[in-house]
C-alpha cells in the first residue's frame, strides 16, 4: 500500500494537468469563434494594370554641407528630402566615381589610399 502512496501525488497532478489543457483547448475554439472569417480570394491586393512597379533611380545633387558642419535644427532633413534631381546626371556620377574609396567603413580595407 506504501507504492500506491507514493503514486497519488502524480495522479493528481496528471490530472490537473489533463484538465488545464482541455480548459485551454476549450478556451481557445471559444476565442477563435469570436474571430472573422479568413479574407475571399476576391478581396486581396491585385497587381497595379500596368505590372509591377519598379525602383526610380535617379542622380540627385549634392547638398553642400558648411565645414563648421550642421546643427540638427539646420539640417534639411532625412534621405532626399530637400535634394534636387540633377540637371547633370552624368557629371555627378562621374564626381561620385572619382571620390570613392575602395573599401567600407569597418570593412578592413586599404580604399582608394593604397598604404
Amino acid at each position: 500500500m506504501d507504492t500506491f502512496g507514493e503514486i497519488v501525488p502524480f495522479l493528481f497532478v496528471g490530472i490537473a494537468i489533463a484538465a488545464f489543457l482541455l480548459l485551454a483547448f476549450w478556451f481557445g475554439r471559444k476565442v477563435r469563434d469570436r474571430e472573422p472569417e479568413p479574407p475571399e480570394p476576391e478581396t486581396q491586393p491585385r497587381l497595379p494594370e500596368g505590372g509591377a512597379v519598379y525602383e526610380v533611380r535617379e542622380e540627385r545633387d549634392p547638398v553642400e554641407i558648411p565645414p563648421e558642419g550642421l546643427r540638427p535644427h539646420e539640417m534639411q532633413g532625412y534621405g532626399n528630402f530637400g535634394s534636387r534631381t540633377s540637371e547633370h546626371p552624368e557629371e555627378v556620377r562621374k564626381r561620385r566615381e572619382s571620390n570613392a574609396s575602395g573599401g567600407a567603413n569597418g570593412s578592413g580595407g586599404f580604399g582608394a589610399t593604397g598604404v
